[in-house]
């Protein structure tokens, strides 16, 4: 008898850390604690379902508790390889439930695929080809000549100073993966983008996203 108490008591212990009832959606408890925050970036659609499979067990990024992340609906946005109304799926937006018995922050969240940038019209792959443009010695405005013309002259050049604005933070992150390569340029940002070709090859901007869980521009 002292045995199945104790049995108990590890079993109500495991549930209090854990944060979710026992039972929970007619399933005999498990033991299974709670898993980390979900991901920012995956690697696309059939990633994000696993995701979701599992997204009750995972915590909110911003009050921590676990068992009150629901699905809020897929986030839309422009498509950069078309002018006009057609929208693309960019991921998924995900919400701290706050209602009834849930006391959760109520607080959104988000998953991206790997080749959106979060706030930027332009994907990862878009941004990817324009910047290896301009390391191949080009000028910023023969790089924008040779993209979608969907996007300015002046979003163009705008990107270019994000990423100089960037660099300290990039440059941080790549030195836990690998070490820059040698650059013949002048141009700092060159030697930048020489050193995320090294590190994830020629789609690097998908490539770091994924890998660091941060998006490459913001």
């Amino acid at each position: 008898m002292h045995g199945f108490q104790h049995m108990n008591r590890v079993r109500f212990r495991s549930w209090i850390a854990c944060g979710k009832p026992w039972g929970y959606a007619g399933a005999p408890f498990t033991g299974i604690c709670a898993m980390d925050k979900p991901p920012i970036f995956v690697q696309g659609p059939q990633e994000a379902r696993k995701v979701f499979a599992r997204l009750k067990m995972m915590r909110c990024p911003h009050c921590g508790v676990t068992n009150r992340l629901i699905r809020n609906g897929p986030l839309k946005g422009c498509d950069p390889h078309h002018y006009g109304d057609t929208t693309v799926v960019r991921g998924q937006r995900l919400r701290c439930s706050a209602r009834g018995r849930f006391k959760g922050c109520g607080r959104s969240s988000a998953i991206f695929f790997k080749w959106i940038i979060p706030g930027f019209t332009i994907n990862a792959r878009l941004m990817t080809t324009f910047l290896s443009s301009i390391s191949a010695q080009t000028r910023v405005h023969c790089a924008w000549l040779g993209m979608t013309r969907y996007f300015s002259l002046s979003s163009a050049y705008r990107w270019w100073r994000r990423l100089r604005r960037e660099q300290p933070r990039l440059r941080q992150m790549l030195c836990r993966r690998c070490q820059p390569p040698p650059c013949s340029s002048w141009e700092p940002r060159n030697q930048l983008i020489g050193h995320l070709k090294k590190a994830f090859g020629e789609d690097f901007g998908a490539g770091y996203q994924i890998h660091f869980q941060s998006p490459i521009l913001s």
